[in-house]
């Protein structure tokens, strides 16, 4: 009679392998050679498993491990066989290249001097460097008490097919002036803003994941300003992957929660569309406080709450989005609850350099960007190496069907795809109709930051009218501006023709957070006709800046 078990995981082979006792017909010189063989077969398995493991292995090819009882009637012996299920090699499921590109971004020089990054420095000190597996338990919130588990499937069958098609993984990267690399490199000429690195990592050896990473990200934007860019960059099949880091922005918590469950139901009946990764990290008022705190307690990250203070957790979470979380990184690092001497903004976990002390609270140096980008990295590294050991392996799961929702498109979802008119200030031209003697003009009131502004300069016996040429499908139009916590004002704004009191709406420009970031407001218009209509905004006297109209 002959049985087998399979033997799947280190330490298996010891656990499940049943050994037969030798009876009294069975020689001396046979016991000692039956367990030679056992004992040598078992040292190898184990040997091959601990150095996969540590990753010294080039590759890893996928095993099966058996264990064959054979009984007869004169002997019992147990041999012990590893053949290979398939031929192809899989990727160890940590790379070397992890440890690699770490030195430019861990520290920079100033004045002619070389300073440290902290951030990195910790990270570097902590168990999360030492063991990445680690890393992506912490990030992934894998046993964490707001964690969940999140559906990977759209995500490993991207990264097979790019394996199948000998090709690099595409991908798209969404965010704010924290993604474009604001405070480490700027526009990613140096190519250590998180994006740029997270490309030259997939090129480095020890990598069999490259990558193509084209960074879309705007200053100053939140998901509200952008949810249609990205919706339509998905639906048209431009990358495999779309990267979306808009925690900082997220102040309008409201707003922002409301637009990315209608982008999410929206990108859900897309047929073969991209994957698509949320990297969280702080909301900026949270980091504001969190650079503001008296104490170690109130300094401490863990402290941060994602279902109180992270704007698209409930909606990730419904939707089982995968998610990486810098906030739970930061939560592990050493040295956390410390103040830094030298960072502007106070924090070890989110260290800065930059002069200017409002800027730095959320523009990090390039020692998170690379935190950021490694860990990136090393989830989408380790997902394609889950892959090539399961079952399915690349060819199946490339294959994969991934079952689109059929539902009816609504209003708000037509509108986020097919919107008739999109004006943008970081997309010119921006055009608008504004009288002679006007008090608005297109320019930046802060470097890289374009817009119509009025009363720039504190004119407010000009005019204070601006229009927008819009067309109308569902009769709603969408106003980007800018919210701000002093020096600036209100707007009301209206359809020529629908002058009256019910639609009609007005934009308060100021609030109470510290903070200057891109705003939305949505108005509801009584006319659904293709046809051209006219937007007037008018400015109270004061500075009011607009960033974008989009109608549909």
């Amino acid at each position: 009679m002959e049985t087998s078990d399979d033997i799947s995981e280190p330490g298996a082979l010891m656990r499940r392998a049943e050994v037969e006792r030798f009876d009294g017909s069975l020689g001396l010189r046979e016991k000692y050679k039956y367990c030679g063989s056992l004992v040598g077969a078992v040292l190898v398995v184990l040997v091959f498993v601990f150095c996969g493991s540590l990753g010294l292995t080039g590759a890893t090819s996928r095993t099966e491990v058996k264990v064959i009882s054979i009984r007869t009637e004169s002997t019992s012996r147990t041999e012990t066989k590893v053949t290979p299920i398939r031929n192809e090699s899989c990727p160890p499921p940590i790379s070397s290249a992890f440890y690699d590109l770490w030195g430019e971004g861990c520290s920079f020089e100033r004045w002619g001097k070389i300073k440290p990054d902290e951030s990195c420095l910790n990270f570097k000190a902590s168990k999360l460097y030492q063991f990445p597996h680690q890393l992506i338990d912490v990030a992934t919130r894998k046993k964490g008490d707001n964690g969940y588990v999140p559906d990977t499937g759209h995500l490993r069958k991207v990264l097979a097919q790019c394996v199948m098609e000998k090709r690099p993984l595409r991908v798209a990267v969404f965010g704010n002036s924290v993604t474009t690399g604001k405070g480490c490199d700027d526009d990613g000429g140096q190519g250590l803003r998180w994006s740029s690195l997270l490309e030259r990592l997939s090129y480095v050896r020890g990598s069999s994941l490259p990558m193509k990473v084209t960074n879309f990200a705007e200053r100053g934007t939140s998901i509200g300003q952008k949810v249609t860019a990205i919706s339509q960059n998905m639906k048209a099949h431009k990358a495999d992957l779309v990267i979306i880091d808009y925690t900082m922005t997220a102040t309008d918590m409201l707003h922002n929660l409301q637009t990315l469950q209608q982008m999410l139901s929206t990108i859900e009946t897309f047929r073969d569309g991209p994957a698509i990764l949320f990297f969280e990290t702080f909301n900026m008022v949270t980091l504001k406080q969190l650079s503001d705190a008296k104490t170690e307690d109130q300094r401490d990250p863990c402290s941060v709450d994602p279902v109180k203070s992270d704007t698209f957790w409930k909606a990730l979470m419904s939707h089982k989005v995968p998610v990486l979380s810098y906030p739970d990184i930061a939560c592990a690092m050493p040295r956390s609850r410390d103040i830094s001497n030298t960072s502007v903004n106070k924090l070890t976990y989110w260290w800065s350099h930059q002069e200017t002390l409002m800027d730095a609270v959320h523009h990090p140096a390039c020692g998170v960007h690379a935190i950021i980008a490694h860990t990136i990295f090393q989830y989408l590294y380790s997902l394609q190496a889950e892959v090539c050991l399961s079952e399915d392996g690349y060819n199946k799961t490339a294959s994969a069907h991934i079952e689109a929702k059929t539902l009816q498109l609504s209003d708000e979802q037509r509108c986020i795809l097919f919107p008739k008119t999109s004006l943008s200030a970081y997309f010119p031209p921006f055009p608008a109709a504004v009288g002679d003697s006007s008090t608005w003009a297109f320019g930046e009131d802060v470097p890289g930051k374009p817009g119509w502004i009025a009363n720039l300069h504190g004119a407010a016996n000009q005019d204070q009218d601006i229009v927008f040429d819009v067309i109308l499908g569902f009769g709603r139009v969408r106003i980007d501006f800018l919210s701000s916590y002093e020096n600036v004002g209100s707007a009301t704004c209206w359809l020529e023709g629908q002058d009256s009191v019910k639609t009609r709406v007005r934009i308060n420009g100021l609030w109470k957070q510290k903070v200057s970031i891109a705003s939305s407001v949505w108005m509801m218009t009584n006319s659904s006709a293709p046809e051209l209509h006219h937007l007037k905004c008018r400015a109270d006297g004061k500075k009011f800046k607009i960033l974008g109209v989009f109608s549909c």
